[in-house]
């Protein structure tokens, strides 16, 4: 399962452009801000850095709480 949805990501990462001045560009890397999948590839690397990085601190109380802002 985790596989599919990678190589999907990749797909959509890879048909990836926008344009600007009547011309189409590519990124070189990452995905065009504003895209319909933009917010949610986000919300899952920060999920990701949030279990790898914050967790082990709010699972041993070492922190309490997290100011987003």
């Amino acid at each position: 399962m985790n596989k599919q949805i990678i190589i999907l990501m990749n797909t959509v990462i890879e048909q990836n452009y926008f344009q600007y001045n009547n011309k189409f560009y590519k990124p070189h890397k990452g995905i065009v801000m504003g895209s319909s999948i933009s917010g949610t590839i986000a919300e899952i690397y920060l999920q990701h850095i949030e279990n790898y990085y914050i967790k082990h601190w709010l699972d041993s109380n070492e922190i309490s709480f997290i100011n987003a802002m």
